[in-house]
């Protein structure tokens, strides 16, 4: 049963990974985030391939500063199943580790449907537990994946890892050692498998020009922005009384603004850009 919002006083703190070679890229941000439940997302057909070695190599570095609590995520029962393991060495933090193997980390579709699960199950449990989805560990199926599940369920964050020190130096591994000619990390590839998704609605171009010169011109007065919204061609309503245009103005602009949360209400009357208006105006219609 989900808990109660209410009554629940704890607050976990998410963290979802892929795990295919990477190892510190999943480690540190679990460390980083502080984390109190860690999702690895990895992929095994046998106790001794290389895919486990490096997801069991991930929880060893995992229990030297963690109590880790290992459980194994059930996806058809959409849970925990029941079994599970701790450390020996007690820590003073608990790390729940949640094991979700998976035969097709490369396949789109199934990364999709995996976090949508995960996530969807959190939110079941809780509103207030902070999620943040690695989008730079595993494959660049969960990588796509990842970023659009976090964008559909509030207080996910989505967040990239940059590496600082490379373990494989120099042009040698890159070159193809029977032609000595650079060749990359794949010799070889198989054909193109297409992405069946679904479409992602743009942001209507007024909508978001409107909030770029409303930024723009400081937050001003209500007249003040109707008119330069006239001026700039961006009001799409006939002209008529001024009171009905400021309803008009603060239902379709305003609310909008504040209901997409791109902006944030300060005091009576005042507002401010967003983290997510700035990311908003910075990025989309920036060439008219």
């Amino acid at each position: 049963m989900p808990r109660d919002d209410n009554k629940s006083k704890r607050i976990d703190r998410i963290v979802i990974s892929c795990v295919t070679f990477d190892t510190v890229m999943i480690t540190d941000p679990i460390e980083h985030y502080d984390a109190t439940k860690a999702y690895l997302v990895h992929y095994s057909k046998k106790d001794d391939d290389e895919y486990n070695e490096c997801f069991k190599r991930v929880l060893e570095i995992l229990e030297e500063g963690f109590n880790t609590v290992v459980s194994d995520y059930g996806m058809s029962e959409f849970g925990y199943d029941s079994g599970s393991i701790g450390a020996e060495i007690k820590k003073q933090k608990t790390l729940n580790v949640i094991d979700v193997n998976c035969e097709r980390v490369y396949v789109f579709q199934d990364m999709l449907r995996v976090l949508f699960s995960i996530i969807r199950k959190e939110r079941s449990i809780s509103s207030k537990n902070p999620i943040y989805v690695n989008v730079s560990s595993g494959t660049s199926e969960f990588s796509a994946a990842a970023l659009i599940a976090s964008m559909m369920f509030e207080n996910v964050e989505a967040f990239s890892v940059g590496t600082k020190e490379f373990t494989i130096k120099g042009r040698e591994p890159f070159m193809d050692t029977e032609t000595g000619k650079f060749i990359g990390m794949s010799k070889a590839v198989y054909p193109p498998r297409p992405i069946n998704g679904f479409k992602l609605s743009q942001p209507e171009k007024n909508f978001i020009l409107a909030l770029r010169l409303y930024n723009e011109m400081g937050f001003p007065s209500v007249t003040k922005m109707i008119r330069a919204l006239k001026d700039k061609g961006l009001w799409n309503s006939p002209d008529g009384e001024l009171s009905n245009e400021k309803m008009r103005y603060q239902r379709r602009y305003i609310d909008e603004w504040l209901k997409g949360g791109l902006i944030e209400k300060n005091g009576r009357g005042k507002y401010s850009l967003s983290p997510e208006g700035e990311f908003a105006i910075n990025t989309y219609y920036t060439d008219v």
